[in-house]
């Protein structure tokens, strides 16, 4: 990364994200406790991408026996692979399964294991969170991990922007999240919810993300294998 997060203007989130461990109710492990037991099986595309480092984070810090086994095309080609027996399961979204295979949610096909963001209580109820069930020396990792959904599809302003440019901007930015009407288009047309993350609240998890220390960031390469 050649630029610092912390010289940019940002605007805030407009749509933040949670992702959710799912398998089938067919598979050996229904619960993040009993994947601690009992092998579940998850498909994946390659080790750059959250479908991946996502199981990887959960299995490093709750020390679940999740498989994952990589080389899927897409995440379409992973949800076909539980069609067909091949995997129990994969992460996603919380609100993906609405989007890819809403007839899994009508007809509660699906377990949910673990969320892993800032949660998702409408369509999550009772899935605990990551960071809520990590031991205390591994919650730095999974603080690290979920800036990325905590800042969502974020936008910002370039550095050496006039403030009052800047404030301008910031104030109709927020006054489209608040529109009702736009709010509405997003979640009839993205399935999904605008989350209102903006301002010093904003500007304080960039500015914590970045002063990570080494040894956490260190941490997580390990995870996902690019520090072997």
């Amino acid at each position: 990364m050649r630029y610092d997060p912390r010289k940019l203007n940002w605007l805030g989130t407009l749509i933040g994200y949670t992702s959710v461990i799912s398998v089938l109710k067919t598979a050996p492990a229904t619960t993040i406790e009993a994947a601690k037991t009992t092998e579940v099986i998850l498909g994946a595309t390659g080790v750059g991408s959250p479908i991946y480092q996502e199981p990887a984070i959960v299995r490093a810090v709750l020390g679940v026996k999740f498989k994952i086994v990589t080389g899927y095309k897409g995440g379409n080609e992973v949800t076909l692979a539980m069609e067909r027996g091949e995997v129990h399961g994969r992460a996603i979204s919380t609100n993906g399964w609405e989007a890819q295979h809403p007839q899994w949610v009508v007809e509660n096909k699906l377990a949910h294991l673990v969320q892993i963001g800032p949660g998702d209580p409408k369509r999550m109820a009772g899935v605990p969170r990551l960071i809520d069930l990590a031991p205390e020396d591994k919650k730095p990792v999974v603080r690290f991990y979920e800036a990325a959904p905590r800042t969502g599809w974020s936008m910002f302003l370039p550095p050496d922007v006039p403030p009052e440019t800047v404030a301008a901007v910031r104030a109709a930015y927020s006054a489209m999240l608040n529109d009702p009407g736009f709010r509405a288009d997003i979640a009839n047309k993205v399935k999904s919810d605008v989350v209102i993350f903006q301002g010093a609240d904003f500007d304080r998890l960039v500015n914590e993300t970045m002063a990570t220390p080494d040894s956490v960031v260190a941490e997580v390469r390990k995870i996902y294998g690019e520090g072997k």
